[in-house]
């Protein structure tokens, strides 16, 4: 648990238990229950730039985009396989 205002770090690597839609379903949820919680967060997604630290509809827009836009699993670079 974060104490409440605190800053929340949403990260893919943090995940690795999980399997590809698994951890995308897992930090869509995360992102939703930080923006509920108006706590700022960031996402950090394998091969792209942090997005955020922030909050707000056009934040949780653009944490969910980049989610919705993963390129399939073989390209996460989890070094499986």
């Amino acid at each position: 648990e974060q104490p409440l205002g605190s800053e929340v770090l949403l990260d893919w690597q943090a995940l690795s238990a999980l399997d590809h839609e698994g951890r995308i379903r897992r930090l869509a949820r995360w992102v939703d229950e930080a923006e509920r919680g108006t706590r700022r967060y960031s996402l950090r997604l394998p091969g792209q730039p942090a997005i955020g630290p922030g909050t707000g509809p056009a934040h949780r827009h653009a944490c969910l985009r980049a989610l919705a836009l993963m390129p399939a699993a073989a390209d996460t670079g989890t070094g499986h396989g």
